[in-house]
């Protein structure tokens, strides 16, 4: 009879307690994963906004949803998935907006620093003609300049890439987001250019730099007219030759 229930101890309690010292292991593996947030509804009360000169509200309450501010005003009904957030005393106002800046834009290396072989008729790229670049690509949002700009009260910036000439298309972007897609708020909003000539190739000076624009100019007039004649009668013409150059130029 002991031989027995010494066989049944070591076959049905052991194992039951070894499962029950697993299973504290397994529960905190579990709370190691991030969950998913409860609600993204904030309601902040009683705070001074300032929404513009000469326009104020004491003790409002300011209701954000998904990120974007929803309700502001005074005596607004407070969602009931709503975080709530006291700010007693604290002070609210429209952020700044810079309308032009490299925030958040990582400079390309300049790794080609050989004089090219015929300097006075370089590539578009080597001549700082690049408007098919789009400056999304070079958006870094953890780069020390995003924070320098929203610690002095600005939220949203008009960024453009680095270069010369025609550096490529600029973008709206927030301040903030983990990612560039994130940050963009508005994208290929205008063509940038700058009167800043090439390092040792054509056109190296603010005179070259002009005519260069002129020149780019025109044949992006001229060919944007033959793609117009192409399309409305293709009998007898050639195709017009496709320029990724003049086609981001004129739009």
């Amino acid at each position: 009879m002991r031989s027995l229930l010494t066989r049944l101890f070591q076959q049905r309690v052991i194992p039951g307690l070894a499962l029950l010292l697993l299973m504290p292991a397994v529960l905190f593996a579990q709370d190691e994963k991030d969950l998913a947030p409860v609600t993204r509804t904030y309601a902040i009360t009683n705070v001074n906004i300032v929404q513009g000169p000469g326009r104020k509200i004491d003790q409002g309450v300011i209701i954000m949803k998904d990120g974007l501010i929803t309700s502001v005003g005074k005596g607004i009904a407070i969602p009931v998935d709503a975080i709530v957030i006291k700010a007693d005393s604290m002070y609210v106002y429209a952020g700044f907006i810079d309308g032009l800046s490299h925030t958040g834009v990582t400079k390309p290396k300049d790794d080609n620093k050989e004089r090219p072989k015929d300097p006075g008729n370089p590539s578009p790229a080597a001549a700082g003609i690049n408007p098919q670049v789009d400056v999304r690509g070079f958006l870094n949002p953890v780069d020390k300049s995003v924070e320098d700009l929203r610690s002095v009260g600005f939220t949203v910036a008009q960024v453009v890439p680095y270069g010369n000439l025609l550096p490529g298309q600029s973008a709206i972007v927030l301040l903030g987001g983990k990612s560039a897609d994130d940050m963009v708020l508005v994208n290929k909003t205008a063509l940038y250019s700058e009167l800043t000539g090439a390092s040792n190739v054509y056109p190296a000076t603010i005179i070259g730099v002009m005519a260069k624009w002129r020149d780019l100019y025109r044949n992006a007039v001229i060919s944007k007219s033959n793609e117009s004649i192409y399309a409305s009668n293709r009998v007898g013409m050639a195709r017009p030759v496709t320029d990724h150059i003049w086609r981001h130029s004129i739009r």
